[in-house]
């Protein structure tokens, strides 16, 4: 959680479980490898000393020295995803660092981003934070971004839960951005919906007008994030990262 004190915004009401469709895989990343696969994976994008590394079957989060902003961003380079189908994608987090100090806090989780403008971006993550008080608390936070300048975001109280799926889910009709968690990612369900955003000026529990067309795509990330910590191994991570009804990749035009 990078923007707002934890307590700033809860949009009451928007919490509720929901029953999705059966999540049909048509690719993802286990993690099972040793190495990054780069017919899936791009290079990464880092801030700070942040590291993502494949090991143990996961793919883990790590900060030796921590700064006041430490991030890795690995893009989802097999495939995008259409703004004219439904799609989705999920992943399998863990974060149960717990913190000695006041005003640190990390996350893990997914982006969205306009192909043509990744200024446009959602996040969506599984936070842990000392922010505002001791002990450390955790819990599911998102946040809507146009051109790099931030609107709104939502911030669930996690209720100390450290291990969740994240779903993302978009419709091409509403043009809107669900987000969704899952306490029991073993059992796939029930989700609860923490957030959702229109990106064509309309939907949502809040919405913006990225100006995207029939022929512009999505592209993803995911990401681990730091702010004032040691994240020592074993305590953020991702796991099973899938996705369905993506498109090849393609260089956005210019």
């Amino acid at each position: 959680m990078k923007i707002q004190p934890l307590s700033a915004i809860f949009l009451a009401g928007l919490l509720q479980l929901t029953t999705l469709p059966a999540f049909a895989i048509d690719a993802g990343d286990d993690f099972s490898s040793g190495t990054v696969d780069t017919n899936k994976w791009g290079a990464d994008v880092t801030f700070g000393n942040g590291v993502l590394t494949q090991t143990g079957g996961v793919l883990q989060f790590t900060v030796v020295k921590g700064t006041s902003y430490d991030e890795v961003l690995r893009p989802w380079v097999l495939s995008q995803f259409p703004t004219t189908n439904n799609w989705e994608a999920r992943i399998t987090v863990l974060n149960s660092i717990a913190f000695p100090k006041k005003s640190q806090g990390a996350s893990f989780g997914i982006y969205v981003r306009n192909w043509t403008d990744p200024y446009d971006n959602i996040s969506a993550e599984l936070y842990s934070s000392s922010y505002g008080s001791l002990p450390t608390h955790t819990g599911f936070y998102s946040a809507l971004f146009e051109n790099n300048k931030f609107l709104w975001y939502t911030n669930i109280d996690g209720g100390g839960v450290t291990n969740a799926a994240l779903r993302v889910v978009f419709n091409s009709a509403t043009k809107v951005v669900s987000l969704y968690y899952d306490l029991t990612p073993e059992t796939d369900g029930p989700w609860s919906l923490f957030a959702s955003w229109g990106v064509a000026g309309t939907g949502g529990s809040q919405h913006v007008d990225w100006q995207m067309s029939d022929t512009d795509r999505f592209s993803l990330e995911v990401y681990g994030y730091s702010a004032k910590a040691t994240v020592g191994t074993g305590v953020m991570q991702g796991d099973d990262f899938e996705t369905t009804a993506g498109v090849g990749y393609e260089i956005p035009p210019t």
